[in-house]
C-alpha cells in the first residue's frame, strides 16, 4: 500500500482521501469536478477500482492487480485526468 501511495502522491493527481474499509483494507478516494474514483486494497493484496462521472454515463470498474504492485496503475489513468480536471 505504501508503494502505490508513493506512486499516486508523487503524480500531478490531487491527493485522495484515505479510508479504512471494514474488512481491514484501504480505500483511495477522490471525488472531485463530479467525478468519483475509488481504489481499494484489500487484505488479500487484491486492488479494484471504480468510476462514475457526472455525465451519465455507467459507472466502469475492475481489478487493476491481483497483488499489491502497483505495475498496472495505467488501468486507471484514464480516469485520473478527469479527476485533475
Amino acid at each position: 500500500v505504501a508503494n502505490m501511495l508513493s506512486t499516486l502522491l508523487a503524480s500531478q493527481i490531487p491527493p485522495p482521501s484515505i479510508v479504512p474499509t471494514s474488512s481491514g483494507g484501504l480505500q483511495l478516494e477522490w471525488h472531485r469536478l463530479g467525478s468519483h474514483l475509488e481504489i481499494e486494497a484489500d487484505p488479500s493484496g487484491e486492488v479494484t477500482f471504480s468510476f462514475r462521472g457526472d455525465h451519465g454515463a455507467a459507472p466502469v470498474g475492475g481489478t487493476v492487480s491481483q497483488t499489491l504492485e502497483m505495475d498496472r496503475l495505467d488501468v486507471v489513468t484514464p480516469y485520473f485526468a478527469q479527476i485533475a480536471g
